[in-house]
């Protein structure tokens, strides 16, 4: 398992955030609610938010701003998975709030042993030279509706580029389409094992 270091102003920050409390406003979304809301999601994303399927991402510590933008993706079918489509059909904006702040809170499993250095090295350089850096944060840990690809499950990460690249899967911003048509199959499951081997 490798740990990227956060940078030190991103340390700061958070640490001055974490020491000042602060109210939250009135129809503040609600994890505790979240968590009975979102049993069903448990089945197949994992009892915490971490997959233990082939193809179905974890869910655990990714921004709710990027949870809710997905399932609202599912809501109007913009993005297509029967089983997906089916289960956000009746959830009403606040369950979907609420069900997004409770997997922002979990916490994600320790990602598997890094077997192939050298694989992982590529992976790395790979995702400096592509600026996924930018808009994933330099520890890539997402952002707002930007997803978290450290720790995720390497196959549903590939799949994901592979989606993208197909078409199969729209963004919120139209960035990804664009970047997978420049990446080699090698370059994508480099990339794929670099973000699943680092937390």
């Amino acid at each position: 398992m490798t740990r990227i270091p956060a940078p030190r102003p991103v340390i700061a920050v958070c640490a001055l955030a974490a020491a000042v409390w602060i109210a939250p406003p009135a129809g503040a979304a609600d994890p505790a609610a979240g968590e009975t809301k979102a049993a069903s999601c448990r089945s197949c994303h994992g009892a915490d938010g971490n997959s233990p399927f082939d193809g179905i991402p974890s869910l655990a510590a990714q921004p709710a701003p990027f949870i809710q933008a997905q399932i609202n993706l599912y809501r109007e079918n913009r993005r297509q998975i029967p089983e997906m489509n089916a289960a956000v059909a009746d959830l009403k904006d606040g369950d979907v709030a609420d069900i997004a702040a409770y997997f922002a809170r979990q916490k994600p499993t320790e990602p598997p042993a890094d077997t192939d250095h050298a694989r992982l090295l590529r992976g790395r350089a790979l995702a400096e030279a592509r600026n996924c850096q930018v808009c994933h944060q330099p520890d890539f840990s997402g952002r707002d509706k930007v997803a978290r690809l450290a720790g995720q499950r390497e196959d549903y990460l590939l799949k994901a580029m592979h989606d993208f690249l197909s078409g199969a899967r729209v963004g919120t911003d139209g960035i990804m389409p664009g970047k997978m048509h420049a990446t080699t199959e090698q370059e994508m499951a480099d990339l794929a094992y670099f973000f699943a081997h680092i937390r």
